[in-house]
Parts: structure tokens; C-alpha cells; sequence
């Protein structure tokens, strides 16, 4: 279930193939094969291969609202969402912080998630799935019921949480946080923790309303996307090392429309490629 890519050749050979009879769409159809799209890579098996890829992303494009876009991971997720070639809405508390690059070909919304309800209630209108990139500990509980709640009222097909690590099950049955919070410098590990199951248990109370899946990181850094080999996930179960930004946000994108085993899960996340040090 990691990123993957279509190569340059491929792309061309798409757009060449597509050109003639939807000259229309070969903006579209360029801009999405560039994306990580789907969980197998395309090898190569064929050119024809390639360009049915580039055509069914173009055609598959679906209606993405990215709550709070201009964070760490919300830049990464209004990335791979764009370059997927799904109609995109951003909604933003300061959406002023997005570049004009990142802005292109998005539906900007101004608005706070719990300071504006009317206005996230209308960007929620139509829209297939929300991805939730909300952060800021103090707010969080509140904030990811808001998106839940508004995302359920408006119809939204599925909504994408971001949890952490720690609340994923250990072999022996208990939460991981309860071993590293033993490690120095830790400690803090254990509120954070109770606070993303709670999160995950509301969501799951409401999941008859809001599909949903829940994803579990560790630690994230900077990285380009599957720069660390194919992203590992499990079921609630811990994933190891640190992940990268664009891969988890490439995963979420991949996973926010369409057949997805994760639904209703806590996903644990890790590199294929540990780090150099270890």
C-alpha cells in the first residue's frame, strides 16, 4: 500500500495515445499520471498498460476536501491530491500561507474548524471524502469531532484522521505508549496517546454515519514521496520507524475514495527502508 509512480515514458506514451480524441482532458490526464496512484507499481508490462493507468486516474477524479492544508502534512496532502487529479477544496484557517503554486487548480476556502461551523458545513457540500490534517493538541479533540460531525451532516463518503503511534496494540495486547512511556523524555507520550484513542473511539461510535480510517504514524519528517521504498502499513499493529510526510499523505489520498481494506482501522505506518544509522 506504499507510493508508487509512473515513469516518464509512461507518461508520455499516455498523453501521446490520449491526445488526439480528448484534447480536453490531456492536462488532467498529464498532471495525475505524475501521482503516486495506486498500490502496485506499473512495471513494464506495456505501453497500452500505461496509458489505460493514465486514463482511468483522469477519469476517477473525485470531490477531496483538505482540512487545514498549509501544516506539515496538510501541504503534503493538497500535493498528492492535486496531482491525482481530483477536484480539490482547501479549507484553511489562513489560507494566505499557500503559495500560488499549491493553490493552483484548488477551491480555496477561509475558515476555522470550530470558530466558523456554517462555513465548513458548506465546503462539506458534495464533497466525496475529507482528509483531516488538524493539529494543535489543546483543540484536537474538539477539532477532529467538528470535521466528523460536519463531514456525517453534509453526506461525505469517507473521512481520513491522523492519530499516532502509540495507541497501536503490542503483541503482549497492550497500547505501545505504555512501553515507551518507561524510555527518559517520554513521559508526555501517555496524554497524547489517551487523546488520539479518544479520538479514534468517537470516530468509531460514528462510523455508521462517516466511514473512516485512522492513521497511526510515529514520528514524520521531510522526504520526497517513496524516497524510503513502498510505505509498510498494518492493522493495529506498531510500524517501526519514522515515515515521511509524503508518503503518509500519498497513502491517504490513495485510500480516500474507492475498495480500501482499511476502513475503521488504526494504521500503522513505516518505511521499507529503515534508516541509514541503524
Amino acid at each position: 500500500h506504499g507510493a508508487s509512480h509512473i515513469t516518464a515514458t509512461q507518461t508520455a506514451v499516455c498523453l501521446a495515445r490520449r491526445i488526439t480524441l480528448l484534447a480536453a482532458l490531456v492536462v488532467v490526464v498529464a498532471f495525475g499520471c505524475t501521482a503516486s496512484a495506486s498500490a502496485a507499481d506499473v512495471g513494464s508490462s506495456g505501453d497500452a498498460e500505461a496509458a489505460d493507468t493514465c486514463f482511468t486516474m483522469a477519469a476517477a477524479a473525485a470531490k477531496l476536501l483538505v482540512v487545514a492544508p498549509t501544516g506539515k502534512l496538510g501541504k503534503h496532502v493538497l500535493q498528492a491530491a492535486r496531482a491525482a487529479g481530483h477536484n480539490v477544496t482547501a479549507y484553511a484557517r489562513k489560507p494566505e500561507k499557500l503559495t500560488a503554486e499549491e493553490a493552483e487548480g484548488v477551491t480555496v476556502v477561509k475558515g476555522d474548524v470550530l470558530d466558523t461551523p456554517d462555513i465548513l458545513a458548506s465546503a462539506m457540500e458534495g464533497q466525496d471524502a475529507v482528509l483531516s490534517c488538524v493539529g494543535g493538541l489543546d483543540t484536537l479533540k474538539a477539532q477532529v469531532k467538528a470535521v466528523a460531525d460536519a463531514a456525517a451532516a453534509a453526506g461525505v463518503k469517507r473521512g481520513l484522521f491522523v492519530g499516532g503511534g502509540g495507541i497501536l496494540t503490542t503483541d503482549k495486547g497492550t497500547p505501545l505508549w505504555e512501553d515507551l512511556v518507561k524510555m527518559d523524555g517520554l513521559e508526555w507520550l501517555k496524554d497524547v496517546s489517551l487523546l488520539h484513542q479518544e479520538n479514534f473511539d468517537y470516530l468509531a461510535g460514528h462510523a455508521d454515519a462517516l466511514p473512516f480510517i485512522f492513521m497511526c504514524p510515529g514520528m514524520m519528517e521531510e522526504g520526497a514521496v517513496g524516497s524510503q521504498g513502498p510505505l509498510l502499513v498494518t492493522k493495529d499493529k506498531p510500524a517501526g520507524n519514522a515515515v515521511l510526510y509524503a508518503d503518509v499523505a500519498a497513502f491517504m489520498v490513495e485510500n480516500a475514495v474507492g475498495e480500501t481494506e482499511f476502513l475503521g482501522t488504526r494504521v500503522g505506518m513505516s518505511p521499507a527502508t529503515p534508516p541509514a544509522s541503524e
